[in-house]
């Protein structure tokens, strides 16, 4: 395995005051001749060793096949457990399983069917797209994510414990509180037990402000949902209500709830951002999208079902989370020694063993932008299918195109797949059907053309280094500002 002797401390700093994590990486991963290498080691000499991947085997050896072998680690939940607690995010072993068993009916199909949590907020979600109507277009362009991070927060906060926060109309302590831990904590999982060195003090302020948030939720529903043998979940209670009639233990609560929470809100902003990115700058795909929509159901609001069988709205958000993978970066710790299959060798194509302690840090976004696991434009026309550049944003490849196992994965896989992931998904498409039935266009400002990346950030999610700024035109004055 090619070994890269450079400080892993210094590396993950280095990343993450840059914002440089995608080049650096892919820069680590040239070799001399310009080709690449999918697994490499970081630092070999010193105790903080790091393996980076973006091998298909070995995501599914460490997600999967060797699962029992790699694991959140000690390092995770250290860093972590002041905000996650013993959530299902920051726990192995039994007490994983344990969470998982707790959360898996409160994300069963029958509350997924519900679409009507959605509505209120994506009311002022489309509002808040448009600006201003007292002033001409040029004036209102508004920058989409931090909207979407409101949005999203709203609608999660709504769900899990049917409080209705609007942060999206006036700015909140707890959101503020969000958007600072979520940076915050991209920073601590860098660093991991360097962590401990860094300044916790604006950090501790704004975890309070979550504990004061959630605390009086969990005693009102403690003391008004009992617990009984009928676990049936009722009809309109929140997540926290139905969660209360499996546990009665309100630190389990808090800890679930809270994950969930950061879960529920940052991943699916940034998939409906990244939509909403190239959307802006794909015309075409607009006017397609919002055909659909016409026939399927016009002006009335989506079904669950219906939303299901939307075949392109499904296209652009799984061609969204192939490009734009909500995690780009994830880690494992090796819990026991093991093996990976691909890393060793001349060619790196044979097995490497990793040492119990070793990091596994596997690239999403660089595996599912692999150009070498697509077809070529030779297969692609002996199959008799348009070949597409794996780099360029077009839907339509889901219509030919069946990604090969672990090629695809942005709510990565094994037993410890998103739990979340139709909840997610059904969010996403719910949001860009409505935000279509009532804009007829959308048009990006300073983005790049079609084809060619923004300049990433990466805290925990992916984001942008520049704003995404739009400009929402509604259908009733597209005529009008064409004419003009």
């Amino acid at each position: 395995m090619a070994r890269m002797p450079i400080s892993g401390r210094h590396t993950f700093h280095w990343a993450s005051r840059t914002h440089g994590d995608f080049k650096f990486w892919r820069n680590l991963m040239t070799r001399p001749d310009g080709s690449l290498r999918w697994t490499f080691e970081v630092n070999p000499s010193s105790k903080f060793r790091v393996v980076v991947t973006a091998d298909p085997e070995n995501v599914k050896a460490v997600l999967a096949t060797r699962f029992s072998d790699f694991g959140k680690g000690a390092d995770f939940h250290d860093v972590f457990e002041s905000l996650f607690g013993e959530g299902i995010f920051s726990v192995d072993g039994q007490e994983w399983q344990a969470a998982r068993k707790l959360m898996r009916p409160l994300f069963s199909k029958d509350r997924l069917v519900d679409t009507t949590v959605f509505e209120k907020h994506t009311q002022r979600l489309i509002s808040a797209l448009g600006g201003s109507r007292n002033f001409p277009p040029d004036n209102r362009v508004v920058d989409i994510q931090p909207i979407l991070y409101d949005f999203t927060l709203d609608a999660s906060v709504d769900y899990l414990v049917g409080y209705d926060m609007a942060s999206i109309v006036k700015e909140t302590e707890f959101s503020e509180a969000f958007d600072y831990l979520r940076h915050r904590v991209g920073v601590f999982m860098r660093a991991q037990h360097f962590s401990r060195f860094m300044s916790h003090k604006m950090y501790n302020q704004f975890l309070r402000v979550v504990e004061d948030f959630a605390r009086p939720f969990i005693q009102q529903t403690l003391s008004t949902v009992k617990e009984g043998s009928d676990k049936k979940l009722a009809d309109g209670e929140s997540f926290i209500d139905s969660l209360a009639r499996f546990t009665r233990n309100p630190k389990e609560i808090r800890d679930q709830l809270v994950s969930i929470l950061i879960a529920g809100r940052d991943t699916t902003a940034v998939t409906i951002s990244f939509c909403l990115f190239e959307l802006s700058r794909r015309p075409d795909i607009v006017k397609r999208l919002r055909e659909e929509i016409k026939t399927t159901f016009g002006k009335r609001l989506p079904t669950y079902r219906e939303l299901k069988d939307m075949r392109y709205l499904t296209w652009v958000l799984n061609e969204t989370l192939r490009l734009y993978p909500t995690i780009p970066f994830n880690v494992r710790s090796t819990l026991r020694d093991s093996s990976l299959p691909h890393g060793g060798g001349p060619d790196g194509n044979e097995p490497v063993g990793v040492l119990a302690g070793t990091r596994i840090i596997y690239s999403v976004m660089d595996t599912q932008r692999r150009v070498d696991l697509y077809p070529t434009p030779e297969e692609c026309e002996a199959e008799k299918m348009p070949y597409y550049d794996p780099l360029h944003f077009v839907p339509e490849r889901w219509e030919h195109w069946h990604p090969k196992p672990w090629t695809f994965f942005p709510f990565s896989g094994g037993p410890r797949i998103c739990i979340g992931q139709q909840f997610a998904m059904t969010e996403a498409a719910y949001t860009v059907v409505r935000i279509l039935q009532h804009y007829s266009q959308i048009k990006g400002l300073n983005a790049p053309p079609p084809g060619v990346d923004p300049d990433f950030t990466f805290d925990i999610t992916l984001g942008t280094q520049q704003p995404m700024n739009c400009l929402f035109i509604a259908e009733d004055e597209d005529r009008a500002i064409d004419d003009s």
